[in-house]
């Protein structure tokens, strides 16, 4: 049931809460509350030049394509197993609760998404330090 709730500054909202439930950010599945905490995780194994290296905006595509965003795909390929970079671009992009995560109100070109993703930290160099930081854990 549509309802026309009126907000404290007299903005007319033509739909409930309860009609978008599944596709905002405050809600999302547990699979992707868990890439979240992944994406979270990794994040802070990064050192502090490859974290202020990410954070930067990309000078190729949109205005939103940063190479955070990028490396945060990159993530979600192997948290989700998509098998190619075209099917993990196409899923993300039909996935409203990752799109509002990653900032993205519409998903970037294949061709962008390649370029952007080759200025990104090597993967090899994370998992890297995430094998270090495992091994620090288990040791004491």
């Amino acid at each position: 049931m549509k309802t026309t709730i009126y907000g404290g500054a007299g903005q007319l909202h033509l739909f409930t809460n309860d009609d978008f439930k599944g596709c905002f950010f405050r809600d999302p599945p547990p699979d992707e509350t868990d890439y979240m905490s992944h994406v979270a995780s990794i994040w802070a194994l990064l050192d502090r030049e490859q974290r202020a290296r990410l954070s930067y905006e990309a000078a190729t595509g949109r205005p939103g394509n940063g190479l955070g965003t990028v490396f945060k795909i990159v993530i979600a390929r192997f948290h989700f197993g998509y098998r190619t970079w075209r099917q993990t671009l196409t899923a993300v992009g039909n996935n409203c609760v990752l799109m509002e995560y990653l900032g993205l109100d519409r998903m970037m070109a294949e061709s962008t998404f390649s370029n952007l993703r080759k200025e990104v930290v090597d993967p090899k160099i994370v998992f890297k330090q995430m094998k270090g930081q495992l091994q620090i854990c288990f040791a004491g």
